[in-house]
C-alpha cells in the first residue's frame, strides 16, 4: 500500500519553495565548481605525468662554453644516458621581450601544436601559446626577429617549458616578456651567434630508474662534465622549474577546496535542519494526530528526511554534470592562462563523484537526522498542545532590581543564549572570510615591497664554475643542499673568515656549530 505521507512531500517543498530553490542553486554552484576543479585538476595532472613518456622529456640538461668533444660525450653516455643537442639562441625583440629560439626537436622534448603548423619554410616561426595569448598575437601575424620579419605559423607548447622560466634561478616565470620559439634549421643558422648556447639534454637509458637512482646518475654526469672546466649550467629534471613548477602546482589546492566545500555543506545542512524543524513545529497538530494513529517516530523521521536528502542529491547530480562540462572548462582555462601545458583529455574521476555527491548527501542527511529525531522525541500529546519543551521549565533566574525593560531584555538574552552563541560563531566565520578577502591584496603588495627593501644589492652575480676573478669585492663560498627528515631542502653555505656578508660575532667558532637564518629558526621553532 502506498504511504500517504508521500503525498505531503510536494506540499512541504511548495511551502518553503523560495528557501529550497536558493539552497538548491547554491549547492549546484558549490558542488559544480569543486567537481569541475577535481576533474580538471586530476585530468591535467595525469596529462602532465604522462607527458614525460609521451613527449620523451629530458631527465636533465647542461650547458658548456663550447661544443662537447667526442671523448667527453662518450664518457658521459657510458654512464647510462643518451645525449641530444639542444642548442638555442636568445633574441631580444621589441619592448624588451626575449625569444629563445630552438630548432624543432623530433626525438626528445617534443612540441605539441595548438593552432597552425610547425615552421616548414624560411621566415616562419612558432611561438608559445601562452605568450601569444598574453600579447594578443595570432597565427599569421608578423614579428621582427633579428631584424627580419617572420610569420607566426603556429602556437605551441614545449614539453620542457610548461612554465616559462627564462632562468632556472628566477623566483617566478614571466609569460608576458619571455617565450620559447621554433624556427627552421636555415633560419636558426642565419641568426647571429652572439647568444649561442651549447645546451645538451640527456635521457636515461633505463626508464624504470627510481628517483634516488636518477639523482645519483645526474650527479655522476655532473662530475664527469666538471672535469672539462667548461660547464656553465647543469639542471636535473627534478630541479628544473620550467618543467616541474606547473606539475607541483596542479591539484595542490585540492585539500583547501574540499575543506571549503564541506564547510559550506555543513552550513547548508544546518539550514536544511532549521527548515525541517520549522516544518515540524508548524505541523505539530498533524504530527500529534499521526503519532496517536499509530505512526512511529522512525516513519515520521524518514518522511521529513526525504526533502533535504532529495534536494541535496538532485543538486549534487546536476552539479557533477556541470562539473564535467562548463565548470571543468572554467578550471581548465585557469590552468591554461597560467601555464604552457600540452593538450589534455578529460578523465572520469570516481573520487570526485564520491567527494562531491556521496559525502555531501551523507553529511546533510546525518545533520537533519539528528535535528529531526530530536524534535520528534516529544509524546503525541505535547505535539497536539504545541508544547515543544523537552524538559520541564527551569526556574527563572533571579535578576537584580533593575528597571523593568532592563530585566526584560536580560531575560530574553538568557533564554536565547544557545541561539546567540551560534550567531556569534556565524558572524566570526563570515568576518574571517571577509578579512582574508580584503587582506589578500595589501598583503601581497606589502610582501613585494618588503622583498625589494630587504635586497642586499641591486644586482648579484654567482659564478657557476670555480674560476678566479680580479674583482676584489667577490667572495668565494661553497654551497650544498641538505634535506630534513620530511625531505624539505635546506641550503648550507661555507664562507671565508672576514666575510662582508656575516659579522665576525656570528661566525661559528667551534666544530659542529652553525649559523641559522632567522626564517629557519622561526619555521622550526628553534633558538
Amino acid at each position: 500500500m502506498r504511504n500517504p505521507l508521500t503525498k505531503r512531500i510536494p506540499r512541504e517543498i511548495k511551502n518553503d519553495l523560495g528557501k529550497y530553490i536558493a539552497l538548491f542553486l547554491f549547492l549546484i554552484l558549490s558542488i559544480g565548481f569543486i567537481s569541475g576543479f577535481l576533474v580538471a585538476g586530476d585530468s591535467m595532472k595525469s596529462a602532465f605525468d604522462n607527458s614525460f613518456e609521451k613527449y620523451n622529456v629530458e631527465d636533465g640538461h647542461f650547458c658548456l662554453a663550447t661544443e662537447i668533444d667526442d671523448k667527453t660525450k662518450e664518457n658521459v653516455e657510458n654512464l647510462g644516458v643518451k645525449l641530444y643537442k639542444n642548442f638555442y639562441k636568445n633574441e631580444e625583440i621589441k619592448n624588451g621581450h626575449t625569444l629563445r629560439l630552438y630548432r624543432n626537436r623530433e626525438d626528445f622534448n617534443k612540441i605539441s601544436v595548438f593552432e597552425g603548423n610547425l615552421p616548414e619554410n624560411n621566415g616562419e616561426i612558432a611561438i608559445d601559446r601562452l605568450y601569444a595569448e598574453n600579447n594578443e598575437i595570432k597565427v599569421g601575424d608578423k614579428i621582427k626577429v633579428a631584424d627580419k620579419d617572420m610569420t607566426i605559423s603556429a602556437t605551441v607548447a614545449f614539453s620542457d617549458y610548461t612554465s616559462l622560466f627564462k632562468n632556472n634561478t628566477d623566483m617566478m616565470f614571466d609569460a608576458k616578456k619571455f617565450s620559447v620559439a621554433v624556427v627552421t634549421d636555415s633560419d636558426f643558422n642565419k641568426i647571429a651567434d652572439d647568444s649561442y648556447t651549447y645546451c645538451y639534454s640527456w635521457i636515461d637509458n633505463d626508464k624504470n630508474l627510481s628517483d634516488s637512482r636518477k639523482n645519483d646518475l645526474g650527479d655522476d654526469v655532473k662530475e664527469e662534465l666538471a672535469k672539462t672546466g667548461m660547464l656553465t649550467d647543469f639542471v636535473k629534471r627534478a630541479d628544473n622549474q620550467a618543467i616541474m613548477f606547473s606539475g607541483d602546482d596542479i591539484g595542490s589546492d585540492k585539500t583547501m577546496m574540499l575543506t571549503l566545500l564541506y564547510v559550506l555543506i555543513i552550513v547548508f545542512g544546518f539550514i536544511f535542519a532549521i527548515t525541517s524543524r520549522d516544518t515540524v513545529e508548524q505541523e505539530a497538530s498533524v504530527i500529534g494526530t499521526l503519532r496517536a494513529s499509530g505512526y512511529t517516530r522512525g516513519e515520521l523521521t524518514r518522511h521529513y528526511l526525504v526533502v533535504p536528502t532529495l534536494v541535496t542529491f538532485t543538486a549534487a547530480v546536476i552539479g557533477n554534470i556541470l562539473g564535467y562540462t562548463a565548470m571543468k572548462n572554467v578550471v581548465m582555462n585557469m590552468y591554461y592562462h597560467s601555464y604552457s601545458l600540452p593538450p589534455y583529455q578529460t578523465l572520469w574521476n570516481g573520487d570526485a563523484f564520491i567527494l562531491t555527491t556521496v559525502i555531501p548527501c551523507i553529511i546533510i542527511t546525518l545533520i537533519n537526522l539528528f535535528v529531526i529525531a530530536k524534535a520528534l522525541r516529544l509524546p503525541p500529546l505535547q505535539f497536539l498542545r504545541h508544547d515543544f519543551h523537552m524538559k520541564k521549565k527551569k526556574k527563572a533566574a533571579k535578576l537584580p532590581n533593575f528597571r523593568f525593560l532592563t530585566r526584560f531584555r536580560l531575560r530574553i538574552i538568557l533564554q536565547n543564549i544557545p541561539s546567540y552563541i551560534i550567531m556569534v560563531f556565524g558572524i566570526m566565520f563570515a568576518g574571517l572570510l571577509l578579512f582574508f578577502g580584503l587582506a589578500l591584496n595589501p598583503l601581497l603588495s606589502n610582501y613585494k615591497t618588503e622583498v625589494v627593501n630587504n635586497m642586499i644589492c641591486d644586482y648579484q652575480y654567482v659564478l657557476k664554475a670555480p674560476v678566479e676573478t680580479s674583482n676584489d669585492a667577490a667572495e668565494k663560498f661553497c654551497m650544498t643542499t641538505l634535506y630534513e627528515s620530511n625531505d624539505e631542502e635546506i641550503s648550507a653555505y661555507g664562507i671565508e673568515n672576514g666575510s662582508e656578508y656575516l659579522s665576525k660575532a656570528n661566525i661559528p667558532k667551534k666544530k659542529n656549530e652553525v649559523v641559522a637564518s632567522q626564517g629557519y629558526l622561526e619555521k622550526y621553532s628553534l633558538k
